[in-house]
């Protein structure tokens, strides 16, 4: 029977199999601390692989992508065979602002006026004081698709904001991308 004996880290990972060879006892004993020793390896996997999982996870969902302007802010184009080429087009119709302490909700509708449908739009909305000093910026996501003249309800969150922040609020200004 081979003995395991060394001085590093499989030392202690073995000792239970090293304890049952030299203590010669029955070959239950034996498998039954083989099997123990599996059974942590395989937690120890497990555990490790859930941690990788998790960190890879977080980290993709953490990635912003640089974003393009939208087509609403660029003109129509013509092709050589005088056809208009189709696009989409995001314009704001309406917004307005709801307050209430710590917290500051920008509202509004969207409207696509192009000829394509549209999704993935990026909603920032830059907060202004009274005196029209920036003081903070909030952004979402919109991943549902707006169809040709068809119009999408949205709203931009400032959740965690401080009191001066709060309290000197005045003004907001939406800018959308995708």
């Amino acid at each position: 029977m081979a003995v395991f004996r060394s001085s590093n880290i499989l030392a202690n990972y073995f000792k239970p199999l090293n304890e049952a060879l030299y203590a010669k006892e029955s070959i239950l004993e034996i498998i039954k601390a083989s099997l123990k020793m599996i059974g942590k390896g395989f937690l120890y996997g497990t555990g490790f692989a859930l941690g990788v999982w998790f960190l890879f996870t977080f980290v993709l969902s953490n990635i912003r992508y640089p974003n393009s302007p939208i087509a609403a802010e660029s003109e129509s184009v013509m092709v050589a065979n005088s056809t208009k080429v189709k696009s989409s087009k995001i314009k704001i119709i309406s917004s307005k602002s709801i307050s209430r302490p710590y917290l500051i909700d920008i509202i509004g509708t969207l409207k696509n006026t192009g000829d394509l449908s549209t999704s993935g739009v990026n909603l920032k909305a830059d907060l202004f004081d009274e005196n029209n000093n920036f003081i903070f910026q909030c952004e979402t996501w919109l991943s549902d698709e707006i169809a040709p003249d068809q119009s999408l309800n949205f709203k931009v969150g400032c959740h965690g904001i401080n009191e001066d922040i709060y309290k000197n609020f005045g003004s907001y200004k939406l800018k959308a991308s995708r």
